[in-house]
């Protein structure tokens, strides 16, 4: 097993918290957290086993093939413009796994409080391939008296879901079928990218939660951010122009937060720059509008994106996540362009600064509210 105070002592000067950067702005404390074993996924299969079959005349009703890389459909008119297939999923899976690792579970937040109940209800929203309920059927092993019902727009799910795991295919702005106060957690990872306006998310989370009801979120932060020991954590986008030229344009390009009728307020609100705010800043004010749940609370991990920052010498388990998590972010660079090639001229100055800048880390927030 690593050390714990080792990984604590690189994640934060204090043993157990730090404070991050975001515009100069102190932003939500880190919490160290202790690794005791993560291993690369990027070798797993992305064999077709664990994705849905799909007759021939169905194909082209939901994927499209461009420059090499599987898409949705829709194309442009689709609100996730990131590929879809094998490469991507192999990916996600590798984080989904990371983070799993790094975490200790699938979830922060009061989740098991409310799942170990019998007869619970979750839904997980932009499910894609059902990580999050399915991958090995953790949460759906973990909680075998819950019901877990997962919705996407694309069939891309696994064929082999365990009695209590069901996948629809939907769409998370328009009325999914579900009764009104019937779902105890609704889940929603990494969806700033599946959707142009997250508020039509939030009201149908909130439609659909009975009072007590978790609503719990899960994102990456795009902004650039330093570990903050570093001299310039303080103000990471100075010391990483290029990396927030690219944050700014992927969160113009996904509009998920700049696009919603309260944007302007919740600029301000996050202090955001450029009227481009990342979703994973803006979440707790997003979800205070909907007048509908209670005060949001925020956990925040900050993960190494390759090498440490000068004068720290990181124990091996946190080397090996900063590894994994900077072949990850290669990939999403790679994954971004393919959906938006107007993002292409900042890419390989991204790469340069990412590879030359020891101490860049991404952020990983978690925002959970309980339905009034």
């Amino acid at each position: 097993m690593t050390d714990p105070a080792a990984i604590a002592g690189f994640l934060g000067a204090h043993p157990h918290v730090h404070t991050f950067h975001h515009n100069g702005v102190a932003q939500a404390p880190v919490v160290a957290v202790d690794v005791h074993d993560v291993e690369d996924e990027d070798g797993a299969s992305d064999a077709s086993s664990d994705v849905t079959e799909l007759d021939n005349e169905d194909f082209p009703r939901y994927f499209d093939e461009r420059n090499g890389r599987l898409f949705h459909s829709h194309g442009i008119l689709s609100s996730y413009t990131f590929p879809v297939d094998g490469t991507e999923w192999k990916r996600l899976r590798a984080i989904h796994e990371l983070l799993k690792r790094v975490l200790g579970s699938n979830y922060d937040g009061p989740v098991a409080e409310v799942l170990s109940r019998a007869g619970t209800r979750a839904v997980d929203l932009c499910t894609g391939t059902g990580l999050w309920c399915v991958v090995t059927m953790e949460m759906a092993r973990e909680f075998p008296s819950a019901y877990f019902r997962g919705f996407d727009k694309v069939p891309i799910m696994t064929r082999y879901p365990l009695d209590n795991v069901h996948f629809e295919i939907g769409d998370v702005r328009e009325h999914l079928r579900i009764a009104d106060a019937s779902i105890d957690v609704v889940h929603a990872r990494m969806s700033g990218l599946s959707i142009v306006d997250y508020m039509p998310l939030l009201r149908q989370a909130a439609r659909i939660l009975r009072p007590g009801g978790i609503f719990l979120a899960v994102e990456w932060g795009a902004y650039p951010a330093l570990h903050p020991s570093h001299p310039a954590a303080a103000q990471p986008a100075a010391e990483l122009p290029h990396t927030a030229l690219f944050c700014e344009a992927l969160n113009g390009h996904v509009k998920c937060v700049s696009s919603c009728r309260f944007s302007s307020w919740i600029c301000q609100h996050v202090m955001c720059s450029h009227g481009a705010p990342s979703l994973a800043l803006a979440l707790p004010a997003l979800i205070n509008t909907t007048r509908a749940f209670g005060t949001p609370n925020t956990r925040t991990h900050a993960l190494p994106i390759g090498a440490p920052p000068p004068g720290l010498q990181p124990a091996e388990t946190l080397s090996r996540i900063g590894e994994v998590m900077h072949r990850c972010f290669n990939g999403f660079l790679d994954a971004a362009v393919a959906g938006h090639p107007t993002l292409a001229e900042h890419v390989d100055l991204v790469k340069h600064e990412i590879n030359t800048h020891p101490g860049v880390v991404a952020v990983w927030h978690t925002v959970y509210a309980r339905k009034l």
